[in-house]
Protein backbone atom coordinates (compact mmCIF):
# COMPACT_ATOMS: atom_id res chain seq x y z
CA UNK A 1 0.00 0.00 0.00
CA UNK A 2 1.25 3.27 -1.09
CA UNK A 3 1.39 6.59 0.97
CA UNK A 4 -0.60 9.26 0.23
CA UNK A 5 0.62 12.93 -0.30
CA UNK A 6 -1.11 15.44 2.68
CA UNK A 7 1.37 18.53 1.96
CA UNK A 8 -1.36 20.96 1.55
CA UNK A 9 -5.43 21.12 2.15
CA UNK A 10 -6.10 20.46 -1.46
CA UNK A 11 -4.53 16.76 -0.99
CA UNK A 12 -5.92 16.73 2.22
CA UNK A 13 -9.45 16.80 0.58
CA UNK A 14 -8.81 14.73 -2.48
CA UNK A 15 -8.23 11.66 -0.22
CA UNK A 16 -11.13 12.78 2.61
CA UNK A 17 -8.62 13.68 5.01
CA UNK A 18 -9.46 15.79 8.34
CA UNK A 19 -7.59 19.03 9.61
CA UNK A 20 -6.79 19.10 13.19
CA UNK A 21 -6.13 21.91 15.61
CA UNK A 22 -5.33 21.62 19.45
CA UNK A 23 -4.90 23.73 21.68
CA UNK A 24 -1.80 23.62 23.93
CA UNK A 25 -2.47 25.30 26.18
CA UNK A 26 -5.69 23.90 27.40
CA UNK A 27 -6.19 20.74 24.98
CA UNK A 28 -9.23 21.44 23.45
CA UNK A 29 -8.99 19.40 20.03
CA UNK A 30 -11.59 19.78 17.08
CA UNK A 31 -11.26 18.03 13.46
CA UNK A 32 -12.64 19.91 10.65
CA UNK A 33 -13.12 17.94 7.00
CA UNK A 34 -9.93 19.35 4.37
CA UNK A 35 -12.69 20.03 1.60
CA UNK A 36 -14.63 22.08 3.71
CA UNK A 37 -11.65 24.13 4.55
CA UNK A 38 -10.30 24.45 0.81
CA UNK A 39 -13.14 27.02 0.31
CA UNK A 40 -11.78 29.25 2.93
CA UNK A 41 -8.03 28.74 2.59
CA UNK A 42 -7.60 27.23 -1.21
CA UNK A 43 -5.71 23.94 -2.40
CA UNK A 44 -2.24 24.96 -1.78
CA UNK A 45 -2.33 25.94 2.05
CA UNK A 46 -0.10 24.34 3.83
CA UNK A 47 -2.32 22.78 6.79
CA UNK A 48 0.58 23.88 9.60
CA UNK A 49 0.06 27.29 8.26
CA UNK A 50 -3.75 28.16 9.14
CA UNK A 51 -4.34 29.72 12.31
CA UNK A 52 -6.68 29.63 14.53
CA UNK A 53 -7.81 30.54 17.99
CA UNK A 54 -9.47 27.92 20.71
CA UNK A 55 -12.97 28.31 21.24
CA UNK A 56 -12.25 26.65 25.01
CA UNK A 57 -9.76 29.08 26.01
CA UNK A 58 -9.63 31.88 23.22
CA UNK A 59 -5.88 30.76 23.16
CA UNK A 60 -3.97 31.46 19.98
CA UNK A 61 -1.63 29.01 20.87
CA UNK A 62 -3.24 26.31 18.29
CA UNK A 63 -1.15 23.04 16.80
CA UNK A 64 -2.62 22.64 13.76
CA UNK A 65 -1.94 19.81 11.07
CA UNK A 66 -3.36 17.34 8.98
CA UNK A 67 -4.98 14.17 10.28
CA UNK A 68 -5.89 10.92 8.73
CA UNK A 69 -7.70 9.16 11.57
CA UNK A 70 -11.34 9.47 10.70
CA UNK A 71 -10.25 9.03 6.65
CA UNK A 72 -8.98 5.40 7.02
CA UNK A 73 -11.63 5.12 10.13
CA UNK A 74 -8.96 4.63 13.04
CA UNK A 75 -11.07 7.02 15.70
CA UNK A 76 -14.71 5.49 16.05
CA UNK A 77 -17.04 8.58 16.99
CA UNK A 78 -19.61 7.78 19.59
CA UNK A 79 -23.11 6.40 18.69
CA UNK A 80 -26.10 9.24 18.91
CA UNK A 81 -27.59 9.22 22.37
CA UNK A 82 -31.55 8.90 22.19
CA UNK A 83 -33.26 12.97 23.24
Amino acid sequence: MGSKKTDTVGDLARIGGYVRMKCRRCGHEGRFVAAELVAFFGYNKRPETIRGRCTACNSPDVDVGPDLGLARGDLRREKPKPV
